[in-house]
């Protein structure tokens, strides 16, 4: 290249020999173009504010003036440039321009960092420079000085630090433990490296040698496990291990408050203590059961409080959520047991079902668990939940009228409730046939009626005055077959019973009068005291103060000896063609005429005196028999 040099005259008038110089190198050629200009051709080479000088013929020489640089240095690329080993010397290579043409002694490479120097700099060309890198530890920035000139700098960057193994895998969440980071590129030299595990850094890090650092471990809930451990030398980080260290999982010991049963509508706190459940607030989760707690709130790595969510039935375990890890802890508690309290009904309900009964209370859960309500012994025909203080019955057919329980259970858990309150609808008679019957019973009676129970198998019994059918078989609701014991009396009351519920009385019922067929001894003295058997039907099967009489006049002592027969101690008396009359339950049976009774008639035997003035006016005593007690 050349440059022109230009002055206020002295370099000639014409072209003689005329030489110009550079600092100490002459220009390869000179060449004169007026008394004030010379033209040079520069010669390589390096060097800044050079002085130029130039000679006439005549030998003299000019006043030097610094005008002339070299351009500075300038660098590309080096190689290596990255991964450079930390232990070590690395030969590196720098490309560029202005390293010098002819020798390397006026060149060296410098680092950005004052502690940093290259004892060995091996010049090649002008566009090549070699060094010896010893020991790097992160980032460098090297540049190129030559004879005062400083080029560019290029970046040299040391092989990440690498995580191979860390001496401990689990500690507390209070952390405090010391933990040592085995791996390479940690540096020959402390750079105050760094470390964290997760997202937190270590409590404390402490260089070791270029194959280990020892860290704190940091307390906390976050990266319960599977956090990435990281170090970082020299502003250099790498996420090197990842998934093999976790704090310790949950630990529950106990379960405080929650006392007796808990409402099934939830909301009550209960406290876990235990430990490991982090030194930080960090979304912990608790679960009582399988179910998640409506609220948990930590406390500290110690406790935390739950809320319980609404639910039912016992609780079998409590678990503690701390990041991804839980602990566990069988438990003993329980959700209360549903509660009847009270049952509405609007009207007496119909043997025949289908009503619908409402019962109320506490603890039916806060959503349908299917229950199963029951009124007595039977099974509401439908079951349906409302709230968790009610629950909806749809009755089946009854087999009886009057309960004295109401029953319901839910997943198990069970209440009943002992009431007189829900009855059917009274039963009630209004007809039966026949309505009459022999004393000697044995025979069925249809009672009809309403409301005689829904369903069969029933417990019915049916009652003719105060005595029970013996045996009372259900056909319908409306229809009961009652069999008779023996009986007397006429206008019995009938009624039908359903557990504790009676009819209302109906006196429809009589039992066969009593009916004399004939007498023993169809005559007898005047005088009474004999014993006259009368037989006939409808006597009664049992002694219950039957009489009898002959005529108007009661035997002297009537004595039952069956349905069909009763001794009459006849009473003084006279008359013939008496009527005979038995009277069994308050009522009377007449005989027949055919089947009537005579006292003997009187006989004459004689007369005292035996005769008497035609003027009459004497007492005649007779002497005979049957002339009568009276």
């Amino acid at each position: 290249a050349f440059v022109t040099l230009i002055g206020s005259g002295g370099f000639g008038t014409v072209a003689s020999s005329q030489a110009a110089r550079l600092g100490s190198t002459a220009c390869t050629a000179s060449i004169w173009t007026s008394d004030s200009s010379l033209m040079c051709r520069v010669a390589a080479g390096t060097g800044l504010n050079l002085t130029a000088t130039f000679s006439a013929v005549s030998g003299l020489q000019s006043e030097g003036f610094k005008i002339f640089s070299y351009s500075s240095p300038n660098v590309f690329f080096s190689s290596p440039a990255t991964s450079l080993p930390t232990t070590g010397e690395t030969t590196i290579t720098l490309v560029g321009n202005g390293f010098s043409p002819t020798h390397g002694n006026s060149s060296r490479v410098i680092a950005s960092q004052s502690a940093i120097s290259f004892s060995k700099t091996f010049w090649t060309s002008d566009s090549s420079l070699s060094f010896v890198q010893p020991n790097l530890a992160g980032r460098v920035d090297v540049s190129v000085l030559t004879d005062g000139q400083l080029s560019n700098s290029t970046s040299l960057v040391s092989a990440a630090p690498s995580i191979s193994s860390i001496s401990s895998h689990v500690w507390p969440s209070t952390g405090a433990v010391s933990v040592t980071l085995f791996g390479n590129n940690f540096a020959v030299f402390d750079t105050s490296p760094t470390a964290s595990m997760g997202i937190t850094s270590c409590e404390s890090s402490r260089w070791i040698s270029d194959s280990s650092l020892s860290c704190k471990s940091p307390s906390g809930a976050a990266f319960g496990q599977n956090g990435p451990v990281k170090i970082t030398v020299a502003m250099l980080t790498e996420n090197a291990i990842a998934g093999n260290w976790s704090f310790l999982s949950p630990v529950i010991t106990a379960v405080g408050g929650g006392n007796g049963a808990i409402p099934t509508s939830g909301s009550v706190s209960v406290t876990l203590l235990g430990s490991h459940f982090g030194a930080v607030w960090y979304s912990q989760q608790s679960t009582l059961g399988a179910t998640a707690s409506e609220a948990t709130m930590w406390t500290s790595d110690s406790s935390a409080a739950a809320k319980i969510s609404a639910g039912f039935g016992p609780i079998s375990s409590v678990a503690v959520t701390s990041w991804s890890q839980s602990g566990f802890l069988a438990a003993n508690l329980s959700y209360a047991s549903p509660n009847i309290t009270a049952v509405s009904l609007g009207s007496p309900l119909p043997l025949t079902g289908s009503s619908i009964v409402t019962l109320q209370g506490q603890n039916m859960g806060m959503f349908s668990l299917s229950p199963v309500a029951r009124i007595g012994d039977t099974a509401c025909e439908e079951s349906e939940w409302q709230s968790d203080s009610s629950v909806l019955c749809r009755t089946a057919a009854f087999g009886t009228s009057q309960f004295q329980s109401m029953f319901i259970s839910i997943m198990g858990l069970s209440s009943s409730l002992l009431t007189d309150t829900i009855v059917s609808q009274t039963p009630y008679v209004s007809a039966l046939h026949p309505t009459n019957a022999p004393t000697t019973g044995a025979m069925n009676v249809t009672i009809f009626g309403s409301d005689l129970g829904g369903m069969s198998p029933v417990i019915v019994g049916g009652r003719i005055g105060s005595t029970a059918c013996a045996d009372t078989i259900w056909q319908s609701t409306s229809t009961i077959l009652c069999k008779l014991n023996p009986g007397l009396f006429a206008n019995l009351t009938v009624y039908a019973s359903l557990s504790n519920q009676q009819s209302p009385a109906m006196p429809a019922f009589s039992f066969d009068q009593p009916v004399p067929a004939f007498a023993g001894i169809g005559c007898i003295p005047k005088t009474g005291s004999e014993i006259v058997s009368i037989i006939g039907t409808g006597f009664g099967t049992f002694q219950d103060s039957q009489a009898s009489r002959v005529g108007d006049t009661a035997c002297e002592s009537s004595h039952w000896t069956s349905d069909s027969s009763i001794s009459c101690q006849a009473a003084a008396g006279a008359g013939p063609a008496l009527s005979l009359v038995v009277t069994a339950g308050g009522q009377d049976g007449l005989a027949e005429a055919s089947a009537q009774f005579s006292y003997f008639a009187h006989r004459v035997l004689s007369g005292h005196p035996n005769n008497s003035p035609t003027t009459g006016g004497i007492i005649i005593t007779l002497t005979g028999q049957n002339f009568g007690h009276f």
